[in-house]
Parts: C-alpha cells; sequence; structure tokens
C-alpha cells in the first residue's frame, strides 16, 4: 500500500504502469461525469500517470489544468502524457503544500487518494477554500464486492467508509451530493459530486 499512497523508485515506475491500465476505464468514465463549457479551471489532487488529465484537456480549450501529485515518479509520468496539451499544468506537491489562491477552481478532482489522507475532513476544508463560489468537488473511489475477488475491488470502499466519505463532504460545507455508481469490467466504482454554494446542482 506503500507504493499505491506514494509511488517511488523502480517499484513506483511499475506501479504507475499497472495504475495506467487498471484506471484506464474508471479514468473514462470520471472524464465524462464532469460537465464543462470549454473555459473552466480545473484541479486534479493526487494525478497520478496525469490519464484522466489528458481526457479532460481537449474539453477545455480556453480553460487550465492543474494537476498535482507528491510522488516524483508520477509526476515526471504525468508531464510525459500531457506533454502535448498547452493548457495543462503538472506540479509536485500534497494538497497540505500546494499554494494557490482561494476560489482559483470551478472543479476539483479526487480519484483514488481520499483513502491516503490522515485528515479528510480538513484536506476537503481546504478543497472548499481552493473552489469558486459556483464549484464542484468529484470524488471517485472503488466500492468493496465481497463476490469480486481483485485486488481493487478487496481494497475498495465498503458502506461504512462510504458513509464515513459522504459525512466529511457534509461537514466540510459541501451540499447537493449527487452519488453514481457504475459497474465497470474489474471493479465497481462510486462518484460522489457535491457543491460549494447550495444553489448549485452538480450534474
Amino acid at each position: 500500500m506503500d507504493q499505491a499512497g506514494k509511488p517511488t523508485g523502480l517499484m513506483g515506475v511499475l506501479f504507475g504502469w499497472v495504475m495506467h491500465r487498471s484506471n484506464r476505464q474508471m479514468n473514462q468514465t470520471i472524464a465524462e461525469s464532469i460537465q464543462l463549457a470549454g473555459d473552466e479551471s480545473l484541479l486534479e489532487i493526487g494525478c497520478g500517470t496525469g490519464d484522466a488529465l489528458a481526457l479532460l484537456a481537449p474539453r477545455l480549450p480556453d480553460g487550465r489544468i492543474v494537476g498535482i501529485d507528491h510522488s516524483e515518479v508520477m509526476v515526471r509520468r504525468a508531464i510525459k502524457t500531457n506533454r502535448q496539451y498547452q493548457n495543462v499544468t503538472i506540479e509536485l506537491a500534497g494538497l497540505e503544500s500546494y499554494s494557490a489562491k482561494p476560489e482559483a477552481f470551478n472543479w476539483v478532482l479526487v480519484s483514488n487518494v481520499h483513502q491516503f489522507w490522515q485528515d479528510p475532513l480538513e484536506c476537503f476544508c481546504r478543497i472548499k477554500e481552493l473552489l469558486k463560489p459556483d464549484g464542484v468537488v468529484t470524488v471517485a473511489v472503488r466500492i468493496h464486492n465481497p463476490k469480486n475477488r481483485s485486488f481493487f475491488s478487496k481494497i475498495g470502499y465498503n458502506q461504512a467508509k462510504q458513509d464515513e466519505l459522504f459525512e466529511q463532504l457534509k461537514q466540510a460545507g459541501f451540499t447537493n451530493l449527487q452519488l453514481t455508481r457504475k459497474d465497470l469490467q474489474q471493479v465497481e466504482i462510486l462518484l460522489v459530486q457535491a457543491s460549494v454554494n447550495s444553489d448549485r446542482h452538480p450534474l
């Protein structure tokens, strides 16, 4: 699990290759769930290999995308993946060390990193500060299914963890939580989208 939280060295490179292959369907599903006009700003926290950003970049021709990750191995991979896109910036940083002005983004994406945060509530409060008044956060997690023997299903979220995630978002001040379950080839995923403003519907 250490490599999953922060890939390093040769094993980190190998883990990046595994992530690229195993997360392909998940990244596609996430990208399709985010409705974009083309001029918004988007931040992905824990961008990993940068594959989700590469799917979103062509849909933001007049916008900007920032991906941050605290793994040097992943940052190098993400930069390579997105080298053709002028609207994408990749930075070596974790959420706690990332410096950005308040209300800098319309969207914040968090995929498969929430489980590694020591203080999720504090992190969601920080995300809320980074979002514009009409901003939306998208959180994607794998769901545990006892009938599915795949590794990613085994480490997925059970109902207690899902309920805990919802409560953390609510305590951070997010509203209009929208839940979408997607049954992919090897694993089922949960997409949670929530708004900063109670008048803003995330979907």
